[in-house]
């Protein structure tokens, strides 16, 4: 089965770039080209299609995954909201995006995130730079080394 989530969770793994993971779920940072720095990824290690087909004792445990990666992000990043967005159109495998709703990104808020991202994806220019997204994902790594 080809998955781009699967694929990246292996790029990910390769490069050093999950930030958390207890073998059921992992953490990655959006890869790059990513539209902010501290765009996060909760997504299932076991190809799963949604919320849905996880068993309750995993969906208790991803809610609770959730709630600590968002407040996590709250902390670190100094935002009073993280969006939580997972679609699954792209792959059929289970992959929250977690986005902090910048105040200085107006251009990102709401439903306008969605005209950003696909922006970002045309334009690799318009995404947050390299060194911003090695910067939050080493931050990422060890706030949530403590917080899960």
């Amino acid at each position: 089965m080809n998955c781009a989530v699967c694929e990246q969770h292996a790029a990910a793994r390769a490069a050093g770039h999950v930030l958390w993971t207890d073998g059921r779920f992992l953490v990655i940072h959006h890869p790059e080209p990513s539209p902010l720095a501290g765009w996060l990824r909760l997504d299932s290690v076991d190809h799963v299609g949604g919320v849905a087909d996880l068993s309750d004792e995993d969906a208790a445990h991803f809610g609770v995954l959730h709630a600590r990666i968002a407040a996590c992000m709250k902390q670190a990043l100094g935002v009073d909201r993280v969006y939580s967005i997972a679609f699954g159109e792209s792959a059929r495998h289970l992959h929250m995006h977690l986005v902090p709703r910048r105040a200085d990104r107006d251009d990102l808020a709401a439903w306008a995130l969605a005209d950003g991202y696909r922006a970002c994806m045309r334009d690799p220019s318009l995404a947050a730079s390299g060194a911003a997204v090695h910067e939050a994902r080493e931050r990422f790594r060890a706030l949530l080394a403590k917080a899960l």
